[in-house]
């Protein structure tokens, strides 16, 4: 919940086109669109956006819209805890765990980029498929098999 505003079942996402890698400083502001569940009430809307600028910083600044659409999250169940499918409307992404063997790049596997929300305790995945394919950027984009992922859990009180 968010003050009096209860949020439990709830989802939202943000999808961000930026100018700079996300998790640096960016020296451009981006744009953001965030993706409300239908399923909120128009309080319950408001407060999804404000957690998400809260947690997302200068990231979501510059809100170009909020779209309401069906939220979809399933959480795989891996030994590696990061592989997930969610679907928001015109936005999907979809992670898998990182294999040791497969997706080895330098030998320093670590997570160099912070997570985008704040207080989250998140892992790295790799972005099997993601997509965007609204009108809002001027843009759409989809793409597969990107070392950009973190699947994370967080709480807000």
């Amino acid at each position: 919940s968010a003050g009096a505003v209860k949020l439990a079942g709830l989802g939202v996402v943000a999808v961000i086109a930026a100018h700079d890698t996300l998790g640096m400083k960016q020296i451009v502001p981006g744009k953001a669109i965030i993706i409300v569940d239908e399923k909120a009430d128009k309080a319950q809307k408001a407060a999804l956006v404000e957690m998400v600028q809260k947690q997302t910083g200068m990231l979501t600044d510059n809100v170009v819209a909020v779209k309401a659409a069906p939220i979809d999250v399933e959480i795989c169940k891996c030994d590696g805890n990061s592989c997930a499918k969610v679907a928001a409307g015109l936005a999907k992404v979809e992670t898998r765990c990182l294999d040791v063997h497969h997706d080895r790049a330098c030998g320093n596997e670590t997570a160099y980029y912070p997570p985008l929300a704040k207080s989250v305790v998140a892992k790295p995945a790799i972005a099997s498929a993601h997509s965007y394919k609204g009108k809002e950027f001027n843009e759409t984009w989809s793409d597969s098999e990107r070392r950009g992922a973190y699947i994370g859990t967080f709480s807000i009180r």
